[in-house]
């Protein structure tokens, strides 16, 4: 299991390189990759957060899911699919 302090040191990898790309910008277009960057590192420390959460309520796992898979929504006569960066779900017993 990853640690908060692992995370901590995670987080300031990417600040570090997302502030070298930005150095970059007047020699190159570095705006997509520090995007990417900044975009990554959240989403891989909201996983991580999750995953420590769970693991506080239940040792299995296996029941927790993180995907981006779109989520079926059906409303009256309407189908939507929602779609998010992650989706966090655990599976029923």
């Amino acid at each position: 299991m990853i640690s908060i302090g692992e995370i901590q040191q995670e987080y300031k990898r990417a600040i570090l390189e997302s502030q070298k790309l930005y150095a970059d910008r007047r020699t190159k277009d570095t705006a997509g990759a520090v995007r990417y960057t900044k975009g990554k590192i959240v989403e891989d420390i909201t996983k991580d957060l999750i995953k420590i959460a769970w693991s506080k309520i239940s040792d299995d796992t296996n029941r927790l899911q993180m995907n981006k898979k779109k989520v079926i929504i059906k409303t009256n006569d309407e189908t939507d699919k929602l779609s998010q960066n992650i989706h966090d779900y655990h599976k029923k017993d």
